[in-house]
């Protein structure tokens, strides 16, 4: 049984992570039942649930009520009931509450996360789970996450506990994508114009004021932002209009099955990230342990990749496979878009680096290397 506390389906990173995960269990042989919050209604982009997420593999899905004002804990009980009714002889957890009722109860659990506790009572229910026999693997998506949970709980939990693996990408979606240009044609973009892209939210920390401020600099340059809430949205067009770029275009939502093809539509795909940068909902800036899907959905795109540099991504990117700087210059950006629209051999050279370099991050091989430290 797979946990995840997100609505299924949904725009969240993590609701992507779910299904990808739950695929590449099936593509391992194993037969997972995805276990998600009810969402409350589904809009027409949602109906299919599979082709929304971009995912070949079907798998069985248990949609479970879950009442807001009980933060999480109706949902929790129930769904470890049902695990414990079905008799699944293992669970993988994205919820620390489901992971913790399923440990009480004797089930092998399995709990991955991508933040450290940022609550007591977060931290009282790690605790919990952690002391539980059934407790079997924490996995964490960075060694900076890691060494967190090691100095935190020094006596619950050992290195050998805590299983790192980046997040990841399925190749097999972005092969054979094509030219830039035939990308935007079928996407009905302007054809003839270099393109930067950026996908992913825009909320506080994502770089979406310096995204703007190089495309200023950049007038013959086109800036495709991909995704984001309506509200949002909004606010940064109205930005937009007010500075007057003509240069920036802002899509909203992309289903993740669309997304290669998006991608693949741009020259360069940026990653400017910030100091300050947040996953939706919490309160500590994520940038020392991060590991975002995009970057490997970037890599996977064969286009050349604009970070931000920060050490928590220096394992993945490097000089070798992408342009790295400080996150707060615009000169910086300016001048490796620059430089990418006047070299377009040194940006393939870089590009082709990448996608060689992703081949061991997908999502398929980061469960079979968690499953071969699992006890079943």
């Amino acid at each position: 049984a797979y946990i995840v506390n997100y609505d299924m389906p949904s725009r969240t990173a993590g609701s992507v992570h779910a299904a990808k995960m739950c695929q590449a269990f099936v593509q391992e042989g194993y037969s997972p039942t995805l276990c998600a919050f009810r969402p409350s209604s589904l809009d027409d982009a949602n109906a299919n649930f599979f082709h929304h997420y971009g995912v070949q593999e079907s798998f069985d899905i248990d949609l479970i009520s879950n009442r807001k004002l009980l933060r999480g804990h109706d949902f929790a009980l129930k769904t470890a009931y049902r695990i414990k009714q079905g008799q699944f002889p293992l669970v993988f957890s994205r919820g620390l509450l489901s992971a913790m009722w399923t440990a009480i109860l004797g089930i092998p659990t399995v709990y991955e996360t991508h933040q450290p506790p940022e609550t007591r009572l977060g931290q009282y229910y790690l605790r919990i789970l952690l002391e539980r026999k059934a407790f079997q693997k924490l996995v964490v998506i960075s060694e900076g996450l890691k060494q967190r949970y090691l100095e935190r709980y020094p006596r619950l939990l050992s290195s050998e506990q805590i299983l790192v693996e980046a997040d990841a990408v399925d190749l097999e979606r972005f092969e054979d994508l094509p030219e830039s240009r035939v990308a935007r044609k079928k996407l009905n973009l302007l054809e003839e114009v270099f393109t930067v892209g950026y996908a992913g939210h825009l909320y506080e920390g994502r770089g979406i004021e310096l995204i703007l401020g190089v495309a200023g600099r950049l007038p013959d340059a086109h800036f495709l932002l991909m995704g984001g809430e309506e509200k949002d949205i909004h606010h940064w067009q109205q930005i937009i209009q007010s500075q007057q770029l003509e240069n920036v275009r802002l899509v909203g939502f992309v289903p993740n099955a669309q997304l290669p093809t998006y991608l693949a539509a741009c020259e360069v795909l940026l990653m400017p990230y910030q100091h300050n940068i947040r996953v939706q909902g919490s309160t500590i800036s994520t940038h020392e342990w991060m590991s975002p899907m995009k970057m490997f959905e970037y890599m996977a795109a064969e286009r050349l990749i604009r970070s931000s540099d920060f050490p928590i991504l220096r394992p993945i990117l490097n000089e070798q496979n992408a342009v790295l700087c400080r996150p707060e210059s615009v000169e910086e950006w300016e001048q490796a878009i620059r430089d990418a629209m006047e070299k377009p051999e040194w940006r393939k050279k870089l590009a082709q680096q990448a996608r060689r370099d992703v081949e061991r991050y997908t999502w398929r091989r980061r469960v079979h290397r968690i499953m071969a430290q699992i006890e079943l």
